[in-house]
């Protein structure tokens, strides 16, 4: 059966050790009416960013159960649960192909399309929903991705498709009360990706972070079906 959506999360664990693979398969096009942007370039500069946002190693804490047999007879064993620290190391890959109309995007494959300016008025990009299969991109501001300059734009609505929300919007606990950040958490957290537009913390530059916690989300969202949505 062809996979819907571009996203796979697959979760080894190895005794101490949780392997995180982040496999994405996705078309880039460019929709705009002057057909100038370099498909190849920023397709380099997408895996280059995702890679270095998410591409993140820390400790969880998880729980172990086992059962410890008692020594007399007739009498049951005693099950047990205990914390244990794991150490986590996330990877991505990312299977990139270039396509001249979104029709060509496959089924198995999210859509990183650029469009002209007059179609993102105001915005840098856009996704189509919230863990959905669609990237919009606004023409504008490609060179600078590209160059390295902007390198919040990528990461961060990409972290919409795999299921983040803004962190320091109020309604946001409505959805997710995990992503709705107090003020200090945010000044802990100043470099993360998923601050809303006009934040202020967010910058082009340096906004290229993600937590531990939200890591943990993602990869809930994936075993829930909450991503790739159409």
């Amino acid at each position: 059966m062809e996979q819907k959506g571009g996203w796979t999360i697959i979760v080894n664990e190895y005794g101490m050790t949780i392997d995180v693979l982040l496999d994405l398969y996705m078309s880039l096009c460019d929709s705009t009416t002057s057909k100038k942007i370099n498909l190849t370039d920023l397709g380099k500069a997408i895996e280059k960013q995702l890679k270095s946002t998410y591409e993140i190693s820390y400790d969880k804490l998880c729980y172990t159960t086992g059962n410890i047999k008692n020594g007399l007879d007739y009498l049951p064993t005693k099950k047990y649960v205990r914390p244990v620290v794991k150490h986590v190391q996330v990877h991505i890959k990312l299977h990139q192909r270039i396509i001249y109309h979104i029709n060509q995007k496959l089924g198995n494959e999210h859509l990183v399309d650029v469009r002209d300016a007059n179609k993102l008025i105001g915005l840098y990009g856009k996704v189509n929903k919230i863990g959905g299969t669609e990237i919009y991109l606004k023409e504008t501001f490609i060179p600078s991705i590209i160059k390295g300059l902007d390198k919040n734009t990528i990461p961060h609505e990409f972290g919409h498709s795999l299921g983040l929300y803004h962190v320091d919007e109020p309604w946001v606990w409505i959805k997710s009360m995990r992503e709705q950040w107090n003020i200090q958490k945010m000044i802990k957290n100043k470099t993360n990706i998923m601050y809303g537009g006009g934040g202020v913390y967010l910058n082009d530059r340096t906004s290229t972070t993600i937590t531990p916690e939200q890591m943990n989300i993602i990869i809930e969202n994936y075993k829930l079906g909450r991503l790739n949505l159409g």
